[in-house]
């Protein structure tokens, strides 16, 4: 949040102290230990133009919201996808979060319009990049688990958190180690295992792209280790956690 802020001019105006708080006070009241809370900062009340500094103060708006089942728990048999149509993001648009999404809700219109789960983008070179609001990486045949550079993509937290723990002890995943760079479509296609990363996502596992199957065409191990992975450092965690709903 503070760097996408800052790569657009833009000041979070609350301390991560008062910024913890509120959230924490809108979760509570939204009563659901089970939402989603999204926080948005935004330039406030202005004019019509495009001057920023017609912006008097930026404002926080948190919301919280009813939040539904990660996808695995809900498509056991794991994920199909297509390649977008869309052009991918240039640098500082694709690596600053904004509200700018009409490239994002174009992607997820051509998913459901064809009846699939995600797209996917891949650049002008033919190398993977990223999904509507998710990151994708693949497992390939030696073993190693490749995301795409972070040059063209927005770096989630959900896939840098889980690529940060499985670097610790790779061999444990199933992994010979963890890397980033460009990952070509001939690879992707003879990818072991094609993952998704995202808040609600979690972790998931592609088995077709564009009705070819990945690996084997059922969900690979190695999405179902770094899932648990994941569900773990969230569970338990206790430096990384705050305490919202007790007793």
């Amino acid at each position: 949040l503070e760097g996408s802020a800052a790569a657009i001019g833009l000041c979070v105006p609350m301390s991560k102290s008062d910024l913890t708080a509120a959230t924490v006070a809108v979760t509570r009241a939204g009563a659901r230990p089970d939402a989603a809370v999204r926080i948005i900062v935004a330039r406030g009340p202005g004019g019509f133009g495009v001057n920023p500094y017609d912006c008097p103060a930026p404002q926080v708006y948190i919301v919280a919201y009813a939040c539904g089942k990660p996808f695995m728990q809900a498509h056991r048999d794991g994920a199909r996808a297509l390649t977008s149509a869309v052009p991918m993001k240039p640098g500082m648009l694709a690596t600053a979060k904004t509200c700018n999404y009409i490239p994002n809700a174009l992607m997820k219109k051509e998913a459901v319009d064809a009846g699939v789960d995600f797209s996917v983008s891949f650049d002008e070179n033919g190398c993977l990049g990223e999904g509507a609001t998710e990151n994708f990486a693949i497992v390939d045949a030696q073993s190693r688990f490749r995301i795409p550079p972070p040059h063209r993509i927005l770096s989630g937290i959900t896939v840098r958190r889980v690529a940060e723990l499985a670097a610790r002890d790779p061999a444990r995943y199933g992994l010979s180690r963890v890397e980033a760079g460009p990952i070509e479509r001939r690879e992707v296609q003879s990818a072991r295992e094609m993952l998704i990363f995202g808040t609600t996502v979690e972790v998931a596992s592609v088995v077709e792209l564009d009705g070819h199957p990945i690996g084997d065409g059922r969900p690979g191990p190695v999405a179902t280790a770094l899932w648990q992975l994941l569900r773990d450092d969230m569970r338990r965690n206790a430096e990384w956690r705050t305490i919202v709903f007790s007793g």
